[in-house]
């Protein structure tokens, strides 16, 4: 998720599910209603009023338990602050983490 605080509304809330290879893409609500997802190596694009991500240039590797994605995500114009990117897992058993802060987006000069 990255937004300005831990809130998926009028955020750039992203999920991945690593089974399927689904991306997802939060409405600004942030609710799961409205979700749209599309499968990570297809074509397409997700899109919601604070963000869009081009499914083409996105990529995951698998190395073990660790699982890294790479997700080009453009931003909306409106975006002008510094916003903290926070990420969090779920196993499939349904354990969750808790919300980490790891890095900051920057707004274009």
């Amino acid at each position: 998720m990255i937004n300005n605080a831990l809130d998926a509304h009028a955020g750039c809330y992203l999920a991945f599910h690593n089974p399927s290879s689904q991306l997802f893409l939060f409405p600004d609500s942030g609710l799961p209603a409205g979700l749209t997802n599309r499968p990570l190596l297809g074509p397409g694009v997700l899109t919601n009023s604070q963000c869009s991500l081009d499914i083409t240039g996105a990529a995951v590797s698998r190395a073990g338990a660790r699982l890294t994605l790479t997700l080009p995500v453009r931003f909306s114009a409106s975006w002008r602050i510094s916003k903290a990117i926070w990420t969090a897992v779920q196993s499939l058993s349904g354990q969750r983490s808790t919300w980490h802060p790891i890095g900051v987006v920057n707004p274009p000069n």
